[in-house]
């Protein structure tokens, strides 16, 4: 007969973590599609870090505006809001470390990506891991599933026709 542990009496709890030394493995899906990410960084990196290393693995160009919404809603009041830095709104996800967020496994949050197109996000902390050096942690693009749709080519300078005409004539 085998011991009882702890582990087989009691469901794991989600437990806080003191995030100055871990990395996280996030799973990242792409909301109205079946493309899925899974990703690892340390927690030294910022926010824009993180938004650039999914949007690049989602085969997406990092050119367009995007923020992450820590309650899982956009634009929500009930939760801090981490905008690009082209966006020229505070807090700037450049200015924010990872490391400064109190993660739980399970926890979710988005990060909105293309105002116009409103690429969802969901993004859930599967597991937080200690290290003793996260220097060397980046942004590891660990899995793939699906393939996202075709990023919406940037139309900005084309939305526009300026049409001169000579007035002396």
């Amino acid at each position: 007969e085998r011991p009882s542990s702890v582990d087989d009496e009691q469901p794991k709890k989600k437990q806080k973590v003191d995030p100055a030394l871990c990395y996280l493995t996030l799973h990242v899906k792409l909301e109205g599609s079946h493309a899925e990410r899974t990703l690892v960084v340390g927690t030294q990196e910022s926010f824009a870090c993180l938004a650039e290393g999914i949007i690049q693995a989602f085969s997406y160009e990092i050119t367009r505006v995007y923020s992450f919404h820590m309650d899982g809603e956009p634009f929500s009041p009930a939760g801090p809001t981490y905008f690009a830095p082209i966006a020229n709104r505070e807090p700037s996800a450049q200015d924010i470390l990872l490391a400064e967020i109190h993660w739980t496994e399970g926890q979710e949050f988005l990060l909105l990506y293309d105002y116009s197109e409103c690429h969802n996000f969901t993004i859930t902390v599967k597991k937080i891991e200690m290290s003793d050096d996260v220097s060397v942690i980046s942004v590891i693009h660990s899995e793939t599933k699906g393939t996202p749709p075709e990023q919406q080519p940037d139309t900005s300078d084309d939305e526009f026709e300026v049409h001169v005409t000579d007035s002396e004539g």
